[in-house]
């Protein structure tokens, strides 16, 4: 399993450098970093609204899913330095093998979005064919991008429009 993995690769890593697998830090870190994991990969928590999961699933397609990719870049803040960095490393490495073949696609021939307000934002296009690599993350740096448009030019209605249509579709 991946994220079992990934997690025995951090603790590996805190123990090579001097953290006893007996000191609470070792165990309050490698909980939050497979929080970290679980919300990266879908596993959002969902608290008080766990079951009302049926439910919410019928309205936003994979509630939990959505809650998770809102959830996991709040781990670039955490305040453990430990789960901080190794968070950084994971988000900056996704964000460089998705750049990377984009580049790599758009040398190919392909026709690669690069406009933050187009829905092909950061997708590759090949004929008829869109592929997105961000995995539910496009969408989030897509909003961002249009929010800070509207607030940068002071248009508020735009601000709530971007904002509104992000809810709505999902």
């Amino acid at each position: 399993d991946l994220r079992s993995g990934t997690s025995n690769a951090f603790a590996r890593s805190m123990i090579r450098h001097g953290v006893s697998p007996h000191d609470p830090a070792f165990v309050r870190d490698l909980d939050a970093y497979g929080n970290f994991l679980n919300r990266a990969t879908g596993r959002g928590n969902i608290g008080q609204f766990e079951s009302s999961l049926p439910l919410l699933n019928t309205v936003f397609y994979s509630a939990r899913r959505n809650v998770g990719l809102v959830q996991s870049p709040g781990y670039l803040f955490h305040s453990s330095s430990r789960v901080r960095a190794e968070v950084w490393k994971d988000f900056l490495s996704f964000f460089d093998m998705g750049m990377g073949t984009l580049a790599v696609a758009s040398l190919a021939g392909a026709e690669v979005g690069i406009d933050p307000t187009d829905a092909d934002f950061g997708k590759i296009q090949v004929g008829n064919t869109r592929v997105d690599l961000w995995g539910g993350y496009q969408q989030m740096a897509r909003v961002t991008a249009q929010i800070a448009d509207g607030a940068l030019k002071g248009d508020e209605e735009e601000v709530f429009d971007a904002a509104f249509r992000f809810l709505r579709n999902k």
